[in-house]
């Protein structure tokens, strides 16, 4: 079993991409109960960095009252997900603070 990670010292995550649709961060606390939050990436069609700061995620339960500074010390998944058919490209991902790097 995956153990849960703290990646609250992240402050959020900077991605460098180029998608005709967009892409959804997805930070997964329970997969099995399919829980998780999730932040949306604009399409470009150029290579660009995207921010997305802890501020931007959304619980996929909008019935919950938990808060993302609740869920980030316990993510047991972080991932890139596609919603839709298209052309995409990420060659970097990391912390907040790697963009341009």
């Amino acid at each position: 079993k995956q153990e849960p990670a703290d990646i609250s010292a992240w402050n959020g995550f900077c991605i460098h991409y180029m998608v005709d649709s967009e892409i959804r961060i997805a930070l997964v606390t329970d997969a099995a109960a399919n829980k998780y939050w999730y932040a949306e990436v604009d399409y470009s069609d150029d290579m660009v960095w995207g921010k997305v700061s802890w501020d931007a995620f959304k619980n996929i339960d909008e019935e919950s009252n938990e808060k993302i500074e609740d869920v980030i010390g316990k993510i047991s998944q972080v991932q890139i997900r596609f919603p839709h058919d298209g052309e995409f490209v990420v060659d970097k991902f990391g912390s907040y603070d790697q963009c341009g790097k």
